[in-house]
């Protein structure tokens, strides 16, 4: 992991300063007395943007690190494939819930190992598993335990933090935040490296047979 904090930390620190300095400026915006910009619309897609492919660049980076291979190399063969799965794998979560919202939950779970198919099975670079069902597949055996470590680091700690907002934010304390980039760094790291334990126990434990897609 030694090498991936060299991308770890400039990721993490630029991902978390863009969104804060979005964020304030949309809200600057939506609350000009004299209306918002055409800026306005500009700003929202660099930040869906920005919500898409800081996490997974995150994730990717900790993944190649896991694999003992160059975080560069391994980003460039694996985030387009990645980025590809995750799009699809958030457009059927969406529509299952517009819904219910418990169907669409649910989706969220069983498509956590998206990104692991991707980049661990040979298969699916092969074109011969398709990487949702896989994905479904090898939550399974593993569903509770997945499901609790997505509560602790998905919800439980985010809202922890969110409690102490203002020493994250760079404009009004940059020490303080900064050192939040660090916590962040390592909570991404040790909930990424538990996942990774979950998916490679039932890999190992599944057989894995999937349709072409």
């Amino acid at each position: 992991l030694k090498k991936a904090g060299l991308y770890l930390f400039p990721i993490t620190f630029l991902g978390i300063f863009l969104d804060q300095w979005l964020t304030t400026t949309l809200e600057t915006e939506l609350m000009s007395p004299n209306g918002a910009s055409n800026w306005v619309w500009g700003i929202g897609a660099i930040s869906i943007v920005l919500n898409f492919t800081y996490p997974l660049l995150l994730l990717i980076t900790i993944l190649a690190a896991l694999k003992g291979d160059s975080p560069s190399q391994f980003l460039q063969e694996n985030f387009g494939p990645s980025l590809r799965e995750q799009m699809r794998s958030w457009g059927k979560t969406v529509w299952w819930s517009l819904l219910l919202v418990i169907p669409g939950l649910i989706k969220f779970v069983q498509y956590s190992f998206v990104t692991f198919v991707v980049c661990f099975i040979p298969d699916y670079q092969l074109g011969r598993l398709d990487a949702l069902k896989t994905s479904q597949k090898l939550v399974g055996p593993v569903w509770g335990k997945l499901v609790g470590l997505l509560i602790v680091f998905t919800l439980i700690l985010p809202l922890i933090l969110s409690s102490v907002q203002e020493y994250r934010l760079f404009r009004e304390n940059p020490l303080s935040a900064s050192l939040f980039v660090v916590l962040e760094v390592i909570l991404n790291v040790v909930s990424v490296c538990l996942i990774f334990g979950l998916f490679t126990r039932s890999l190992h434990e599944s057989h894995v047979s999937v349709e072409r897609s």
